[in-house]
């Protein structure tokens, strides 16, 4: 075998382990979208199972809600078959009727149950959100207070809102401490000296919207 060969079947050798590596490379690639679509497909379907379940609970909760209601049982007061003269199947005593207002409040209530089911499917994503959204705030303030950049102290007007949306949303379903940044994770996330800034940021970012 002369010096030609060997180099030639080192190229062909070179390309061989090439195409191979080439080829598992693909196959792993393939594996891991194959496994990541399945990923997919299962919260996909889990969300859309929850959603049919919270429409379901929400309908049967509220079955007339904002409709037309009345207080007397349907057939109440008719002649029953069986029962003594003079005797009625149902008390002769005036409920009183829902009022225009009244029947606005229900539907109101039930608006509100819907929404805060919504919200609590959600918490995860508005704890997470609002956690990231104060310590990036509160992060642009200390950069400011130590002069590495320059700018408004005040927090923006539309973080401010977004914060303040977010603190109600939260407190509504009785995940009120994520907002407080002495009680949660916010304070840690900022480093040292930061717990003062972030707390500020996110429990007055109401006061501070305005700027």
């Amino acid at each position: 075998m002369n010096a030609g060969d060997v180099k030639v079947g080192k190229a062909m050798i070179i390309k061989a382990w090439e195409a191979t590596r080439s080829s598992a490379a693909d196959e792993e690639a393939e594996r891991w979208r194959r496994k990541r679509q399945k990923r997919l497909d299962y919260t996909r379907a889990r969300r859309d199972r929850r959603d049919e379940r919270e429409r379901l609970a929400a309908t049967a909760s509220v079955p007339d809600a904002g409709g037309s209601v009345t207080s007397r049982r349907e057939g109440g007061g008719e002649r029953v078959e069986g029962l003594a003269e003079g005797v009625s199947n149902e008390q002769d005593i005036g409920m009183p009727e829902p009022s225009p207002e009244f029947e606005e409040a229900i539907d109101w209530s039930a608006r509100a149950a819907r929404a805060l089911r919504e919200v609590k499917a959600r918490r995860q994503e508005l704890e997470d959100g609002y956690v990231d959204l104060a310590i990036a705030e509160a992060r642009r303030q200390e950069e400011l207070a130590a002069g590495s950049a320059v700018g408004e102290f005040t927090t923006r007007e539309g973080v401010a809102r977004q914060l303040v949306t977010a603190a109600a949303g939260l407190e509504a379903i009785g995940e009120a401490g994520v907002a407080h940044g002495d009680t949660t994770a916010l304070c840690s996330g900022l480093g040292p000296g930061g717990g003062s800034n972030g707390g500020a940021t996110a429990a007055g970012g109401q006061g501070e919207s305005g700027s």
